[in-house]
């Protein structure tokens, strides 16, 4: 994946142009066709906003409709008026601003690029001794429906990327366009090759919320991908996340990401596990971990070009099943894991009739979390990391575990 950075917010998705009428000529039909296109644009907005208010309802679809309050409140500016420093040095132009990010973040990318591609060498070398099964749907062509039905499932106003394609241009293909856009679709999957748009990404910094505007690591970086590759990425996920499902290959611990799962099913299973516990006169010690993601001036200035050799970018529709395959192990490595995990948040704890005894069992199972850790080249956030006990004594909830 290669990758270019932009300071400056993401554009709306409209995929055109401005269109000036110095710009082409000066007959009548001419003018009369543009004022005729305003015309009917202003129409479709109005009625598409007429539409919105319609179904603005607190009742029915209280989520939808404070969503859409959200949006309305929220402000535009992605970055703040206060420059970037780095090292000391103000940096003055939009290009050196674009070439920081790009040097920050290939270099945090590239910090256990070694460590990783020994990993990766290892794991792979142990995959191809393991006997092989040929799963059908991995070596047949798209279908049609499913094309369709990545299509429908496409969010629309989203920026597109470089090539300029637009959701709205590819949803509204005709018969043609689509059986066109299929067979290269097909194409590429037999072949096992993409075009190298698909892989070039624009990354734009977004400032996070209460956090410095002029600190590089202040900006979450968000990827503007091809559209088209975005098609073709959901129809591969929908095959893979179908097969990790239906095949059993998913932990169990895991909610993120899964249909029909949320945070309320962990939380009812972690209160029933304090529940027993308090049954059998037990303490319960927990941490929750949290995971460091290796993840409004417009003024349209671009870094160089860089290659990115880890990871998927934001927005990816196969980033999330990636990680859940990617995070599916814990368990094998650390057998006396008692663990909920929804993506990347996981809570861990153990219970004991003695609060020092679950104490260091915990701390054994965190010092193996650590170890798998850093066998993945993951890094646990301790600033967000907690710790909290579950007890009848107030003896025992008045204690600091950290001293």
């Amino acid at each position: 994946m290669d990758i270019r950075f932009k300071t400056g917010s993401i554009q709306a998705a409209s995929g055109a142009q401005g269109f000036h009428p110095k710009s082409c000529s000066h007959k009548p039909q001419t003018i009369q066709r543009l004022r005729r296109a305003k015309s009917i644009g202003e129409t479709t907005r109005a009625a598409e906003w007429q539409k919105v208010c319609n179904g603005f309802n607190f009742k029915t679809n209280s989520r939808t409709a404070w969503g859409l309050v959200r949006r309305l409140e929220e402000k535009r500016s992605t970055r703040g008026v206060e420059p970037i420093v780095v090292n000391g040095k103000t940096l003055l132009s939009a290009r050196a601003e674009a070439e920081a990010f790009t040097r920050y973040y290939t270099r945090v990318e590239g910090s256990n690029s070694q460590a990783s591609k020994c990993m990766v060498d290892r794991t792979r070398k142990e995959w191809e001794l393991r006997p092989s099964v040929v799963n059908r749907q991995f070596h047949t062509y798209f279908t049609i429906t499913e094309l369709e039905g990545a299509l429908r499932k496409s969010k629309k106003g989203k920026a597109p990327g470089r090539d300029g394609v637009t959701q709205e241009m590819l949803s509204n293909m005709g018969p043609k366009a689509i059986n066109a856009l299929l067979r290269l679709y097909n194409r590429t999957w037999h072949n096992g090759a993409t075009p190298s748009a698909w892989r070039t990404s624009v990354v734009v910094p977004i400032l996070k919320k209460r956090k410095k505007a002029c600190d590089l690591a202040s900006y979450r970086p968000i990827s503007v991908t091809s559209a088209i590759s975005k098609i073709v990425e959901r129809m591969v996920n929908g095959r893979l996340h179908y097969y990790m499902e239906d095949s059993g290959l998913l932990d169990e611990n895991q909610a993120g990401f899964r249909r029909h799962r949320s945070t309320v099913n962990q939380l009812v299973l972690f209160t029933q596990s304090v529940i027993n516990a308090w049954q059998h006169n037990q303490h319960i010690v927990v941490v929750f971990v949290d995971l460091k993601h290796a993840n409004d001036r417009v003024n349209g200035v671009y870094s160089r070009t860089r290659p990115s050799k880890e990871g998927l970018p934001q927005g990816s529709a196969l980033n999330y099943t990636l990680f859940l395959c990617f995070l599916n192990d814990p368990s094998e490595v650390i057998p006396t894991f008692n663990r909920q995990s929804f993506a990347d948040d996981i809570s861990t704890w153990q219970s004991d009739r003695n609060v020092d005894r679950a104490t260091d069992a915990l701390n054994r199972d965190l010092c193996e979390l650590k170890r798998y850790c850093d066998q993945w080249c993951m890094q646990i956030n301790t600033t967000k990391t907690v710790y909290n006990i579950y007890s009848n004594s107030r003896e025992v909830l008045a204690r600091d575990l950290w001293n």
